[in-house]
């Protein structure tokens, strides 16, 4: 379990002050929120890329801080939102998420290349595997990164805004490897503009207000705090069931 304790954090304007909060192994915990909430400032705090002002970040009862380079990329693997066009194919970026567990310059082992190959496979970039990453669409570049997190196999992964440049087709692929991470035991993070998705996939979720938590729980139990829903994100909603016709189980509400 990660675990935020009376942290302080930010730059600029953004903010984000947490009395407490929890992500877990085996679930799906998505921070939801307006721009400007604090969602991004959270999620690099919590993988230890801006420091705290105080509090604490535990990884299963550890200090982050405690943890260096290689130790800490092997517990907690981050996606910023922002993904650079660097001049390299599919394959060389995959491989860069085996960082953690090469060995001296760099080699690479039978099972990282395994484990290269089948995150490349359910990312659904297999195929793009010698293509240069500037040759690819926005969302297939979004999805060759995923794999990279993927093949890097951390027992926490926290994803920024992961479906910005997908298409419907390819965040419903999305939401089955969250699904499939979370199946494996990993403890899987994501910020999410898209509210009816985050509610259909989560088995968690926190509403962030000027960076501050103004609603967490269950999905089920967040459709009950429907003025704090209002206040935070202008909407509220409400669950819909699941047919061949929805796309999500839970729809919004003005």
């Amino acid at each position: 379990m990660i675990e935020l304790v009376n942290i302080a954090s930010g730059y600029d304007k953004e903010i984000i002050n947490i009395d407490k909060m929890t992500f877990e192994k085996g679930m799906i915990t998505s921070v939801i929120g307006k721009n400007g909430s604090g969602k991004t400032t959270l999620l690099k705090t919590a993988a230890g890329l801006l420091k705290s002002r105080g509090g604490s970040i535990l990884t299963d009862g550890h200090e982050l801080s405690s943890f260096k380079g290689k130790e800490r990329a092997k517990r907690i693997a981050y996606l910023p939102q922002s993904l650079k066009e660097l001049d390299m194919d599919v394959k060389t970026l995959v491989s860069h998420g085996r960082f953690p567990y090469s060995g001296k310059f760099g080699s690479l082992n039978e099972k990282d290349m395994d484990k290269i190959t089948g995150a490349m496979e359910m990312a659904g970039v297999a195929a793009y595997a010698d293509k240069k990453l500037k040759s690819l669409s926005g969302g297939e570049r979004q999805r060759a990164y995923i794999a990279m997190i993927i093949a890097q196999d951390a027992e926490y992964m926290l994803f920024d805004e992961p479906c910005t440049y997908m298409d419907i087709k390819h965040r419903r692929e999305f939401a089955d490897i969250a699904e499939t991470l979370k199946d494996m035991g990993k403890g899987v993070v994501l910020t999410l503009h898209d509210i009816p998705m985050s509610f259909d996939i989560s088995d968690k979720i926190y509403v962030l207000k000027d960076g501050r938590v103004s609603a967490g729980g269950a999905p089920g139990e967040l459709l009950k705090e429907k003025a704090a829903l209002k206040d935070a994100l202008d909407v509220t909603l409400k669950y819909a069931g699941k047919d061949d016709n929805r796309l999500y189980g839970y729809e919004l509400c003005i």
